[in-house]
């Protein structure tokens, strides 16, 4: 049962634009590994980041 309740779940890491490659794909396998749940966002891919003044 609790996994058919974690499907119904969507869960975001949001991490600092900034923040390199390789500690971005860290934090995505950290998360994978404590919540079991596979990573469906390619780690490299881009997001449009808008500054306060947008």
């Amino acid at each position: 049962m609790f996994r058919e309740h974690l499907s119904l779940w969507a869960v975001y890491v949001f991490v600092s634009p900034d923040m390199d490659q390789n500690q971005a794909g860290a934090v995505a396998g950290s998360v994978e590994d404590l919540l079991g749940l596979k990573n469906d966002v390619r780690t490299e891919r881009k997001q449009l980041v808008l500054g306060l003044d947008a």
